[in-house]
């Protein structure tokens, strides 16, 4: 939760040590990037957890510790900090409610994110790369006025035709949103958004449909 009140969370108890975390915005956003690649979730495991305790460390020697250290930094804080209103998924973005779309992507649609903090904040995100905390960027984003590129974008993509609408309109609305799409598809969005359990689980189900096995 945000509290101001309460300073910003830049640590993480477990198991009775305390790690440090690099939660600078930009660092969260890489892990996310990284989540996304086309790597065995166990690499992604490890490479995201090295990037937010910034420690060198033998994942496979105690591979049950560090997912659990993962899943903890990711669920207690970065997902759950990031917005006090809006339940997020470890891939950052608002969760969706059941059966509804992802309306946004951090990573596809940095550059509106970038131009709307200037717009708005006149933040250079470039430029507090490094400094603004994650807690305080995902602040800023809910934030942002309905006048910024980013929020203009979304309302795009989840307006409807109705009946008041000219055939033109319409047309004029669905070729805004091929524009404006996003480039995964809801499957790919919606495997992104799984944690760790979700994810070893949706991929034991298709390796097991295709006669294969997955391991951990």
């Amino acid at each position: 939760m945000f509290l101001l009140s309460q300073p910003l969370t830049d640590s993480i108890e477990f198991e009775g040590e305390c790690y440090q975390l690099d939660l600078a915005f930009d660092n969260v956003l890489l892990v996310f990037e990284l989540l996304e690649d086309d790597l065995n979730i166990f690499v992604q495991v490890e490479n995201a957890l090295k990037m937010l305790i910034g420690e060198d460390f033998d994942f496979y020697e105690n591979m049950e510790k560090y997912i659990s250290l993962y899943q903890a930094v990711m669920e207690n804080i970065i997902v759950k900090n990031s917005n006090t209103n809006v339940k997020r998924d470890l891939a950052g973005n608002p969760m969706p409610e059941p059966e509804s779309k992802k309306f946004y992507s951090l990573t596809e649609d940095a550059e509106y994110i970038y131009a709307s903090f200037l717009y708005d904040y006149n933040i250079d995100l470039f430029d507090v790369q490094g400094k603004l905390h994650w807690d305080k960027f995902n602040a800023l984003l809910i934030s942002l006025s309905e006048d910024s590129k980013f929020k203009q974008v979304i309302s795009i993509r989840q307006r409807k035709p109705d009946k008041s609408m000219t055939s033109e309109q319409k047309r004029e609305l669905k070729e805004a949103q091929e524009v404006y799409a996003l480039e995964k598809n809801q499957e790919e969005l919606e495997f992104e958004a799984m944690d760790w359990a979700g994810k070893q689980e949706y991929a034991r189900r298709h390796l097991a449909a295709e006669g294969g096995e997955v391991y951990g």
